[in-house]
């Protein structure tokens, strides 16, 4: 048995049989082997070649006759024109062809003359009338152009098949748009092309989730897009800013003047020295780690949407950057927390037990907003505007998987502690609410930060959900883009 064919050649293996292999070669290479039927290699031993040649070219869409210089004045033993011969198989090819309305392409090599009406068997007489290719050496690569032109006017399978072959070719190296449009090109000619639907299914999902998710052209997105180190910078030290307020208000009332009507006349001075100075150190100084942390990204941008080359290791770089941001921004936030909390304990050095534990919650509770809140921000700007521009066609994408996957699932840590905020600060008012002697003056305190943290934990749960669907999006353009 053989497989389906589409381009059947006919030849006289004592005619020029290099033009012959150079042309199945060059055919093979533009519609693919599968779709070329050659007798002396596509013929099993030991099967009734007449039968076979039948059913191979009912499963044609065109048969390539070649004529050479020898064609017509091929002889056998006898003397007698094998063209004339009832059993000759090239005249049996052309003939069953013409039968079954095969469309028949002679093809003339190596200046053979184009077949006269009056030397033809009448089998084969229509052959005189169809126009012809001509293959010569000199003009090879154009006159295979002009013979592929011919054959695609009369056949539909192997022009598929070569659709098909580019837009795999095209998948491979991450180009999908395209692939998508080569698929679907395939699809408007044979609806029920053989594994047509499994190749485009995923691709229009892919595309229609981008369209759905296209970042809006609202001046705050074009805003973020133009200008990504301000902006990342912004939304990273706006939760320090509110942190400090609320730390600096709480330590103040809560255990600072406490002390100071205990007697410890030094507690405000020194707390107040504390804060200034703390802040005006930290604060530049976790300014410029976030500059240095942002800046390649932004740059890499920046490169990218003035139409810049970047190579697939620079690009690689800067997506690695793109994603990990946001924890890396989270980890510089609650370090210089953590560097800053203990200073004022040590300096002041006459805290009762009740007031460690009280510092240690407000810097609990700033440490995880300085955290959580700008990581699922930052992820989210990262994952909603700045990765796309990054992806490259080609890419490693195991790799880019392993990292979606290694920071997707941070994201569920971080969301888990904005909801802690909330719950760590209505602790902190059951307790201490008894305990102080104003509370008049810290439960509205801890009331408003309490709404602020239920706001922030209601827009980190948005935030996640967003997260959810542009990671869900990532993995599938990753795939897209990825070797295959």
């Amino acid at each position: 048995m053989t497989a389906p064919c589409s381009i059947f050649i006919s030849y006289r293996r004592s005619d020029e049989p290099g033009y012959v292999r150079a042309l199945v070669s060059d055919l093979r290479h533009t519609f693919g082997g599968q779709h070329i039927f050659l007798d002396m290699e596509t013929i099993e031993g030991g099967v009734d070649f007449a039968a076979t040649i039948e059913r191979a070219l009912a499963d044609s869409e065109v048969l390539l006759a070649v004529i050479g210089p020898e064609w017509m004045t091929a002889a056998d033993e006898t003397g007698e024109l094998r063209l004339h011969d009832p059993e000759d198989f090239v005249a049996l090819e052309i003939a069953t062809a013409l039968n079954l309305d095969v469309p028949v392409i002679p093809v003339l090599v190596k200046d053979a003359p184009i077949p006269e009406r009056k030397r033809l068997p009448d089998r084969l007489q229509t052959l005189a009338s169809l126009q012809v290719v001509v293959m010569s050496h000199d003009r090879w690569e154009e006159d295979i152009h002009n013979l592929v032109s011919a054959i695609d006017t009369h056949t539909v399978a192997p022009r598929l098949a070569r659709q098909l072959k580019s837009g795999k070719q095209q998948l491979k190296e991450g180009h999908w748009e395209e692939a998508l449009q080569e698929f679907e090109a395939i699809q408007s000619v044979k609806p029920d092309y053989p594994g047509i639907a499994d190749l485009i299914d995923p691709l229009r999902d892919l595309a229609q989730r981008l369209a759905e998710s296209r970042p809006s052209d609202r001046l705050w997105s074009r805003f973020a897009l133009r200008h990504p180190l301000l902006t990342i910078l912004t939304v990273t030290l706006i939760p320090h800013a509110l942190a400090g307020v609320f730390n600096y208000v709480f330590n103040r009332r809560v255990i600072v003047l406490p002390m100071k009507s205990r007697g410890v006349e030094i507690a405000e001075s020194v707390f107040e020295t504390y804060s200034t100075v703390i802040n005006s150190v930290l604060f530049p100084v976790g300014i410029l780690i976030l500059i240095g942390l942002i800046w390649p990204v932004a740059k890499g941008l920046r490169e990218a949407s003035a139409g810049e080359t970047l190579s697939r290791e620079r690009l690689a770089d800067l997506r690695r950057r793109c994603l990990r941001l946001g924890h890396m921004v989270a980890l510089v936030g609650i370090s210089l927390w953590v560097v800053a909390g203990p200073v004022y304990p040590f300096l002041i050095g006459a805290l009762e037990a009740r007031d460690y534990l009280l510092f240690i919650t407000s810097l609990a509770i700033s440490g995880l907003a300085v955290a959580a809140y700008p990581f699922l921000i930052v992820t989210w700007l990262s994952t909603h505007l700045y990765y796309r521009p990054l992806l490259s066609p080609g890419l490693d994408s195991d790799q880019e998987r392993f990292l979606l996957e290694q920071v997707g699932s941070m994201k569920w840590k971080y969301f888990l502690l904005t909801g802690a905020i909330p719950m760590m600060i209505i602790s902190l008012g059951f307790i201490l609410g008894p305990l102080h002697s104003s509370p008049q003056l810290i439960n509205p305190l801890l009331g408003v930060v309490g709404l602020l943290g239920m706001g922030g934990f209601l827009m980190a749960l948005a935030l996640f959900k967003a997260l959810q669907s542009d990671f869900a999006l990532l993995r599938k353009l990753v795939w897209a883009c990825g070797r295959k």
